[in-house]
């Protein structure tokens, strides 16, 4: 073989390699970081009005790296003297993540201050760890967490965090 067949061939070779390393999913054989919003209390937006979550207490619409709905169910919640609220809520997030589509479910932590006199929230942030073993569809075997911080002036939730999928 000739210096230049053997270059020729190596080169295609790696190009391969890298087509194969694109091609595979983002999060092969590690976590993933996500970011983006999401909007609370927006029933019908994004399409967050599935029928079988008819009984949630609140929906987030979810866009960005995530995009779907979550649906919160309140198990408990705290209020505080101080305007300090805490809630802890089972929620199901449904939609995609880089083409894949599926739901999980998650534990969620909720802490935010109120001014009791005006009713306004004054912040509020949120930890979101996923249930071990409740993934369905594309998501069956996901782990990880989604951490959430209000923007109360906007009206939204920025959320970031990591997924991973064993399988």
């Amino acid at each position: 073989m000739s210096g230049r067949t053997m270059s020729r061939s190596l080169v295609l070779s790696i190009v391969f390699v890298l087509v194969g390393v694109v091609a595979a999913p983002a999060w092969a054989g590690g976590n993933v970081q996500i970011s983006g919003e999401g909007v609370p209390g927006a029933w019908g937006a994004g399409g967050c009005d599935a029928a079988d979550h008819a009984g949630a207490h609140y929906v987030i619409a979810m866009s960005g790296d995530l995009d779907g709905c979550i649906y919160g169910y309140v198990l408990s919640d705290t209020v505080l003297p101080n305007g300090i609220i805490q809630d802890w809520s089972l929620e199901h997030f449904v939609g995609w993540y880089d083409g894949m589509y599926g739901s999980w479910q998650m534990n969620e932590h909720f802490t935010s201050k109120w001014d009791f006199d005006t009713g306004a929230q004054l912040w509020g942030r949120c930890q979101h760890p996923i249930v071990k073993g409740s993934g369905t569809g594309d998501f069956e075997g996901i782990t990880g967490r989604l951490d959430f911080k209000d923007d109360v002036n906007a009206g939204v939730a920025h959320y970031r965090g990591h997924l991973k999928l064993d399988n």
